[in-house]
């Protein structure tokens, strides 16, 4: 398997390189080493800019970096400086570094055994990184991944806890994203996955822990008929039902639990799923819409859009719950703010279904506009 530098690995370049300025007694700008959990599917973690997690960073960059790509910044950071015997010694220690499937091994030990949250949260950002491939995936379950990721998502504690939790699922989230092959091997393994994924999203008392929960969810039922039958099975719309706009929930689940039912609504297309159109659904709807910015209001009338087009009395149900009332005030402009006008042709188009009473018409895949 080809090694590719991850992301980290421009850390440890910068930090040899100012190490290299240091010892010529110069002096540089520090370089911004923050970085992303995930994507735009999950939650966004800002690491702390201290010593002690820039050295331990830099433990794991130094294993997995480009050798070359280390000298060339060096030499560019120093003016040309001959190449000091230390910093040599480190390109070959880079050089020789472990595979990724080491790496992986490396961070369910640090796991398994680390009592420490930062040093935990560390190698859950590894992890993160590394499973994006679809081989590493697969790897990671092989080396007991999945039971490693479950321990830490069930583990209890409070806030500091929570950004583990988060972390964890996030990994999970990331290897399943759009891994059938992922999917169905973790099932194998943990046939209660998705009724544990369940209870997290339904008990998590940590904001950002909660949303991560959603978005590892999201993954495991996206390709997996099996998942969705533990979904329904579980009484997973209730759960997702029962957040969907509740005072307790961040604009930021809010969104994601749309896209969730969105997703599903698209997968099951010709099967009636009376659960979507039952449970106040559409009163959540409607409050997600009244509450949102003009994103979660776009989401919202999008899974409306969806409801009622392929679930026969929904629109009668949006309408009763008053959706059809919020989009004529919306459509009005009251106030003198008047709706963008891609969110305005959304409102009509579902204005005019609410209307019509009309249920089954064709529905267009919805994924890519969420």
């Amino acid at each position: 398997m080809a090694r590719r530098p991850w992301k980290a690995s421009l850390l440890a370049l910068l930090l040899c390189a100012s190490l290299i300025g240091a010892a010529r007694g110069s002096v540089g700008e520090d370089d911004d080493a923050n970085a992303s959990l995930v994507g735009g599917d999950g939650p966004t973690f800002a690491e702390e800019e201290d010593p002690e997690r820039l050295k331990s960073l830099l433990n794991w960059a130094i294993e997995h970096s480009d050798p070359d790509k280390l000298k060339k910044l060096a030499r560019d950071r120093g003016g040309g400086v001959e190449w000091s015997e230390g910093v040599s010694e480190t390109v070959r220690e880079v050089a020789s570094g472990p595979s990724e499937a080491d790496l992986m091994r490396e961070a369910l030990v640090v796991l398994a055994d680390s009592r420490a949250r930062a040093e935990r949260e560390r190698a859950l950002d590894v992890l993160e990184d590394l499973v994006t491939q679809i081989d590493n995936a697969g790897d990671f379950l092989k080396l007991g991944g999945l039971a490693a990721l479950l321990g830490e998502i069930r583990r209890e504690g409070g806030e500091d806890e929570g950004s583990v939790r988060a972390r964890a699922a996030v990994v999970l989230g990331t290897a399943a994203s759009n891994n059938p092959e992922f999917q169905a091997r973790a099932l194998a393994q943990e046939p209660d996955l998705v009724r544990l994924l369940l209870g997290r999203v339904r008990v998590e008392p940590v904001a950002e822990a909660k949303e991560a929960a959603v978005f590892a969810l999201s993954s495991v039922l996206r390709n997996s008929i099996p998942a969705r039958n533990d979904f329904y099975r579980n009484d997973g719309p209730a759960a997702v039902a029962s957040l969907l706009g509740d005072s307790s929930s961040s604009a930021r689940l809010n969104k994601k639990l749309l896209a969730l039912t969105a997703d599903l609504l698209d997968l099951e297309a010709g099967f009636e799923i009376k659960s979507f159109s039952d449970l106040g659904f559409a009163r959540r709807i409607k409050k997600v819409f009244e509450a949102g910015d003009d994103d979660a209001k776009e989401k919202a009338l999008l899974v409306a859009r969806q409801l009622a087009s392929s679930v026969p009395g929904s629109e009668r149900g949006l309408r009763e719950a008053g959706l059809g009332a919020a989009l004529e005030v919306l459509l009005a402009g009251t106030g003198g703010t008047k709706p963008a006008d891609g969110l305005a042709e959304l409102a009509e188009s579902v204005l005019e279904l609410i209307r019509s009473d009309r249920g089954g018409a064709a529905v267009e895949t919805l994924r890519e506009e969420l």
